[in-house]
């Protein structure tokens, strides 16, 4: 039991003697607040160029919104209309073709033309409802003006005969005046008896 004593009092002496490390706690969240900006600095600048063209891969993989085709040449459906009116008119099949290959081999777009002829159609199509709306405008003031000349013939025909009416009653107004004046006896003085036998 002794020496196990002598030991256990080494030990406590030893352990009592050896210096001892005193850790700051207040300083260890600044500490590692430094640490992270120090490896924050240390990332490799060639991360931000390859984040940049992940970017740009991923926009140019994203589908571009569609585009309406433009019309840029001069060849249209005008004169594509002018070359079908000198051609003949039998054989539609080998006249479309040759049609086609001469088209292509001068460098003219045949999608283009057609493109070209579908708004010619549109810009037809709504000129022919304008004209309609306004032939439906005209059609109801050509009714209405029917309609007020029915009425101006018929109050032109009341007031004529109402005229000659009137103008009739005048004439059998002045004729029976005349005829009154007639039958109303002589008012001129008759000559004497006594002047008569003289003659």
């Amino acid at each position: 039991m002794g020496i196990f004593d002598k030991k256990a009092k080494g030990r406590r002496g030893e352990d009592f003697d050896s210096p001892i490390e005193q850790i700051d706690l207040s300083s260890a969240p600044e500490a590692a607040a430094e640490q992270a900006e120090a490896s924050a600095d240390e990332t490799p600048p060639a991360q931000a160029p390859a984040a940049a063209a992940t970017s740009q891969e991923a926009a140019a993989s994203s589908p571009a919104p569609a585009k309406s085709k433009i019309i840029d040449q001069d060849y249209g459906i005008e004169e594509a209309i002018a070359l079908m009116r000198t051609l003949p008119a039998d054989a539609i099949e080998l006249v479309v073709r040759v049609v086609k290959q001469t088209l292509e081999s001068t460098h003219i777009d045949i999608p283009t033309i057609i493109l070209d002829a579908s708004a010619k159609q549109e810009r037809i199509t709504n000129r022919i409802g304008v004209l309609r709306e306004e032939i439906t405008g005209l059609e109801k003031q050509i009714a209405d003006r029917s309609a007020e000349i029915g009425t101006l013939e018929a109050d032109h025909e009341e007031t004529s005969m109402v005229k000659e009416r009137l103008e009739l009653a005048e004439k059998l107004g002045s004729k029976d005046a005349a005829s009154a004046r007639s039958k109303l006896p002589s008012t001129a003085p008759k000559p004497a008896a006594s002047a008569v036998a003289k003659k």
